[in-house]
């Protein structure tokens, strides 16, 4: 009867825990998003072109995210299932 219940406990707060992580993570990625846009808007500021900009401009406004120059071709989202 005790193990029935303890499954049951685990079986509704495993997948809220994970939901959380997930949630946990997306709200990072968004910060993370911000920031380098704000990064760009002030080196945007200096410059007053997007197209002059460098990966180390921008690096050395904000430091703590890695900016890579590379271009890479769309893709078409999947998603499985």
């Amino acid at each position: 009867m005790v193990v029935i219940i303890i499954g049951l406990l685990a079986a509704i707060a495993i997948p809220t825990f994970l939901g959380q992580r997930d949630r946990a993570n997306d709200a990072a990625a968004k910060s993370l998003v911000r920031n380098a846009a704000s990064a760009i808007e002030a080196a945007y500021a200096d410059t007053q072109a997007y197209n002059t900009l460098t990966p180390a401009a921008v690096q050395a406004i904000e430091p703590s995210i890695a900016f890579s120059a590379t271009a890479k071709t769309p893709r078409r989202a999947t998603r499985s299932l």
